[in-house]
């Protein structure tokens, strides 16, 4: 009879949802004909709960490898007759195998899946920050005087350029999102420590902050212009789609 096993692919986007569909139903017609497009995403819906795929999915993934939406993932689980379970974690140009109890096998060792989620989304976001201590001055957020504390406790041996765009890099990929469901960005202004949210016309710097479900507004970091906070803000909400919007300035 061959081997039956559940399979579930989470709805994701493709940079041209047509075209992928397409790719898929080509190389592996068991499960593109179970899928459709449904509001920019394609659903993986199958008619029964348990198949015998023949590991259809295989071709599949590799499509979907090739034309995920950057910043984005795509999860896939399967479980057998007989109780085996496994997945994979899909990514632009990457497919990471999920082990039982729920680790993802990446180039760093196990990781558990809910931190590999974040990681693995964030490794295909491009950022590069447009601040410039010659055009902007010392960072609002990552302060000359800091950098120098870290030079002379041998923390650093970056020059303050390069460290204020590691400390960038590094808030952007390991900030948790699980919890966070909106994203701002706010012109504000501080008098004697007391920092208020201003028109973005008065604002002395701008700064991004986070929205967890029942835990309130987080400041994560103040940014020289609102440029400097529009890009990064959008970098991190890129990597689980968050939305992103402006407390009385206008990010469009």
């Amino acid at each position: 009879m061959g081997y039956e096993y559940s399979l579930s692919i989470s709805s994701f986007t493709a940079e041209n949802n047509e075209t992928c569909l397409k790719a898929i139903r080509d190389v592996s017609p068991d499960l593109g004909d179970e899928m459709q497009i449904i509001e920019n995403e394609i659903h993986f819906e199958p008619s029964d709960s348990y198949g015998k795929w023949r590991n259809a999915e295989d071709a599949a993934i590799a499509v979907i490898m090739e034309q995920i939406l950057p910043g984005t993932i795509c999860e896939l689980y399967w479980q057998g007759e007989d109780g085996e379970m496994g997945g994979e974690l899909i990514v632009r140009n990457h497919c990471y195998h999920i082990v039982y109890e729920e680790t993802v096998v990446t180039d760093h060792g196990n990781i558990p899946l809910h931190k590999a989620k974040g990681m693995l989304a964030a490794t295909n976001i491009i950022y590069g920050s447009t601040w410039d201590y010659h055009r902007h001055g010392h960072h609002t957020f990552f302060l000359l005087e800091d950098w120098r504390n870290a030079v002379t406790n041998c923390d650093t041996v970056l020059g303050y350029t390069d460290w204020v765009e590691h400390n960038l890099e590094s808030l952007l990929f390991e900030t948790s999102l699980e919890g966070i469901y909106a994203i701002e960005v706010a012109g504000c202004t501080d008098a004697d420590g007391i920092v208020e949210v201003e028109n973005g016309e008065d604002a002395e710097f701008f700064s991004v902050y986070t929205h967890r479900q029942n835990e309130g507004v987080e400041c994560l970091c103040d940014f020289n212009t609102k440029s400097h906070a529009i890009e990064f803000a959008m970098a991190l909400a890129a990597r689980t789609g968050i939305k992103v919007y402006g407390n009385l300035c206008n990010i469009e």
